[in-house]
């Protein structure tokens, strides 16, 4: 590790600082091995556990990789093995402030043990107890998780098919350890501040979401009015397309002797969309100039047409062709649509970006591994179509949700990146705060 605002024009350290193995550090740093601030570093159960996996009461908590994230835990399908399983592998046990580290995988990273997971047991990962006169273990479960831990601890993989660390590799890593533990404290307190700000910026957005998608639910179906509207009356329903007054779509062709270049037309496929957008950095596919006047010109998209994927993993994701270079022409799998006769724009498309269009499509979809749809199916898909005064305000308020929800995406993103910064800060010793 290289820190260059650490160092002079000639890579010499500034003064109060040293070049070492982990880098350069204060001074008054010292540079130690993970043997010698541990009083234990250990494996956790390694072998098959899956008969021995219970939901009895008594049940003992077994923590495994995918349950570890970045000094925190995930208990999406976490698993209980039973008391009996527990006694024989007491070595695979975890106590307060014990490190846990993913060996196979997402190698190094690490969380920390907190009081309510105190007792479990845990299945491949490392065990490490520091000894808490010269290290803390918050100090280094941010300094394992960091970009430079992180990198420096791809120095210890070993494997061929599947990359891992062994204890005997991690024993002698030599780390940074800042001989005040009052310092330690302080740059995992700062550290550990921003994680609960990241935290609650993450929950915050959750519910967000969890109440733009039951808002949704409710005014796109008409199940809640906004005032002024009516009350619980529902709205008139169209199958797309069978009316004039709400939208218009077309399917891509099969295009004929398209090429990968740079030269020629842009044809947009399922792989250009994502979340919204439009994404033409993927774009690799053409066809020529004359090609598209002789056959295709019709099919050419315009700014401001919705496309939708109509087949594969993809099917149903939809976008806003907006601010992009035309003339672009869409291939098959791509269906586009247009809001006619004062259709709302911003409204059709939230309808058809929603769960509620989707579970229609689902109903009828055909194809196994690859399901598709197209006119047939739209054709039997029902659009809402109240006023076109109630279409702009359920538009509003929807597009206002996403407006909150994007300053709080923001917001964490800026979050994320000072994060960074300051780990590079604190855990260099570039930034002191003691």
């Amino acid at each position: 590790m290289n820190n260059d605002l650490l160092t002079t024009g000639n890579d010499h350290p500034k003064p109060g600082y040293k070049q070492t193995e982990v880098g350069v550090i204060p001074e008054d740093w010292n540079v130690v091995t993970i043997r010698e601030i541990t009083s234990l570093v250990t494996n956790g159960f390694v072998g098959k556990a899956t008969d021995h996996y219970t939901d009895r009461d008594d049940g003992i908590t077994y923590i495994q990789g995918y349950n570890v994230e970045a000094n925190s835990f995930n208990f999406n399908g976490i698993k209980k093995v039973t008391p009996e399983f527990h006694r024989i592998h007491q070595k695979s046990c975890v106590r307060k402030d014990d490190l846990l580290t993913i060996q196979t995988g997402e190698v190094g990273l690490t969380t920390i043990v907190p009081d309510s997971l105190v007792g479990s047991n845990c299945h491949a990962l490392i065990i490490s107890r520091f000894k808490k006169e010269r290290a803390l273990p918050w100090f280094y479960a941010h300094y394992f998780n960091s970009p430079m831990g992180r990198l420096r601890l791809r120095d210890l993989e070993v494997g061929t098919t599947m990359m891992h660390i062994n204890v005997g590799e991690l024993l002698p890593w030599e780390v940074p350890c800042p001989p005040k533990l009052e310092e330690q404290r302080s740059i995992a307190k700062a550290l550990s501040d921003v994680d609960a700000l990241i935290a609650s910026l993450d929950k915050a957005i959750a519910k967000k979401r969890a109440i733009k998608t039951a808002t949704m639910q409710q005014l796109l179906t008409g199940k809640k009015r906004l005032p002024g509207f009516g009350e619980g009356k529902g709205y008139k329903k169209s199958a797309i397309g069978s009316v004039p007054e709400d939208a218009w779509f077309q399917e891509g062709p099969g295009l004929r002797n398209w090429q990968f270049t740079t030269q020629g037309m842009k044809v947009i496929n399922v792989t250009n969309l994502e979340n919204g957008i439009l994404n033409l950095d993927r774009t690799d596919r053409h066809i020529t100039i004359e090609e598209f006047l002789k056959t295709y010109s019709h099919f050419a998209i315009d700014c401001g047409d919705i496309v939708m994927a109509s087949s594969g993993n993809s099917y149903c994701k939809t976008a806003i062709v907006r601010d992009c270079d035309l003339p672009l022409v869409m291939n098959t799998s791509v269906i586009r649509f247009k809001p006619v006769n004062g259709y709302n724009y911003t409204f059709l498309f939230l309808y058809l970006k929603s769960d509620l269009f989707k579970n229609q499509i689902d109903l009828m979809i055909t194809g196994g591994a690859q399901p598709n749809f197209g006119p047939y199916h739209l054709r039997k898909v029902f659009l809402p179509v109240p006023s076109s005064d109630e279409q702009l305000a359920i538009a509003t308020v929807l597009s206002d949700m996403d407006a909150e929800i994007a300053a709080l995406e923001t917001r964490l993103a800026k979050t994320q990146a000072l994060k960074q910064g300051m780990m590079q800060a604190l855990l260099t010793g570039k930034v002191r705060l003691v």
